[in-house]
């Protein structure tokens, strides 16, 4: 968590979907906060100590030559700094009780887990995947979430209330549509795939907010997480059947990356040492029905000519023999 965003917090300054982040990290995180309180109490008290440390002693023997004036300046500030410090203190208790309040719904089984929300927005949430939001404030104050994993969103409109989806740095926010986030946090890249409607894509980071375009349906935002840029193309792959059953939907992604994110998801041991680089960036793109996990991978290496083999509970791909 960027200690900007929880001074910006503190402050009532955030937008929706930072006090979304910043109030998910103080219910999960309460030790650092109090140390991030604690931190800038302590600033605040050397402050004090360097403008005022004379000023501070002679004011406690009122014998001393320090003018009533001068007095009456060090005790406005000291006074002040004590003030943020309890104000502060009491506003976290508030703020904790009220990060509490947040619910998550995971799916750690092997097939599509559908969430129907109160506003009759309904998400399928694929294997290893998680969403979050406030019940008492959703679908009243606002329609946040925040998702890990990869998700289909089929989101009831509402221009009162826009939905919003927070995956790290990207939102994406909708008044009624339909559309795929995959948005792993082990992954370098987020992708955003419109089946119906319309959507915008915000870049937030720190302070600042960038819009990053408007999709149609058809399209397909790819979000680079460490070099902060992104792509639209259209893609084949779009209609929402292909996202509300048990699918995998790849959009040229690597055999490597592919892998990886299986391995992730289901809890398996894959090394792919047996493969050389170029057969690790070989692409793959299409629909997987989700049936065991072994077999989804002998499906895609299938495609480039490749197996695998198991020993010791080791799933070791390879090229096979010509």
């Amino acid at each position: 968590m960027d200690v900007r965003l929880l001074k910006k917090y503190f402050k009532g300054k955030c937008f929706d979907h930072e006090k979304l982040q910043a109030e998910q990290y103080i219910k999960n995180n309460p030790k650092d906060v109090d140390a991030f309180l604690s931190s800038q109490w302590k600033e605040a008290s050397n402050i004090v100590s360097e403008d005022y440390s004379k000023d501070l002693k002679q004011s406690i023997d009122f014998k001393t030559s320090v003018t009533k004036k001068g007095r009456q300046n060090l005790v406005y500030a000291i006074a002040s700094i004590v003030l943020v410090f309890i104000v502060g203190h009491f506003y976290i208790q508030i703020q904790s009780e009220k990060a509490s309040n947040w619910e998550t719904v995971g799916n750690d089984m092997n097939t599509t887990k559908i969430v129907r929300m109160n506003d009759n927005s309904t998400i399928w949430l694929k294997p290893g995947s998680s969403i979050s939001y406030q019940p008492s404030n959703y679908n009243k104050e606002n329609r946040a979430i925040l998702l890990s994993g990869e998700g289909f969103f089929d989101i009831s409109k509402n221009k009162e209330l826009p939905f919003t989806v927070t995956t790290g740095e990207l939102i994406t926010k909708v008044l009624g549509t339909k559309f795929n986030i995959k948005a792993y946090e082990f992954e370098h890249e987020i992708q955003v795939v419109l089946s119906e409607g319309s959507i915008q894509l915000t870049r937030n980071k720190q302070d600042e907010q960038q819009k990053l375009g408007v999709l149609k349906p058809g399209e397909m935002m790819k979000y680079d997480k460490i070099n902060n840029n992104s792509t639209v193309t259209t893609t084949g792959n779009s209609l929402s059947k292909l996202y509300t059953s048990n699918n995998m939907v790849f959009h040229n992604e690597t055999i490597n990356a592919v892998l990886k994110r299986l391995a992730r998801v289901y809890n398996l041991n894959v090394n792919t040492s047996m493969l050389t680089k170029e057969q690790k960036n070989a692409t793959i793109s299409g629909v997987f029905t989700m049936t065991k996990p072994i077999e989804i991978i002998e499906k895609i290496l299938f495609i480039h000519n490749l197996k695998i083999k198991r020993k010791n509970q080791v799933l070791y791909p390879f090229k096979k023999q010509q």
